[in-house]
């Protein structure tokens, strides 16, 4: 059986999961469903899904969750006003001018979560 039609989700490790579930529901408006205390299931309009789960690990600076948006300067703005920060990187591999990597017309940008994850919206060129 092949993995080409499979629905894609992302296992996310939170340490504190109410604070977690707030950030998910209020800043960034995803549906948010508990399960357990340990575990709880964050819904996007199209049925992609996160799964957060308790755990004691630091949190990773590898991407945890990737959002593709229509308009990432548009969403970029509406996220700072509701407190994120996004960040800027200057590596030899990855650079941001006013925190938006781009690269053939695939543009992308990171914040943090309550938990420390790094997230990442991205705006492929078929939406530019």
């Amino acid at each position: 059986m092949s993995l080409a039609n499979a629905h894609i989700s992302a296992n996310i490790a939170v340490t504190d999961m109410d604070r977690a579930l707030a950030f998910y529901r209020d800043v960034l408006e995803l549906k948010t469903i508990p399960v357990a205390p340990w575990l709880s299931l964050v819904m996007s309009g199209d049925n992609s899904m996160l799964v957060l789960a308790m755990r004691q690990k630091v949190a990773s600076d590898e991407d945890s969750a990737n959002f593709t948006v229509a308009d990432i300067n548009a969403t970029m703005h509406e996220l700072k006003s509701k407190g994120v920060q996004f960040h800027d990187y200057d590596l030899p591999m990855l650079k941001t001018v006013n925190q938006v990597a781009e690269a053939g017309g695939f543009k992308a940008a990171w914040f943090k979560d309550s938990e420390g994850n790094t997230l990442q919206i991205n705006q492929s060129p078929a939406e530019t």
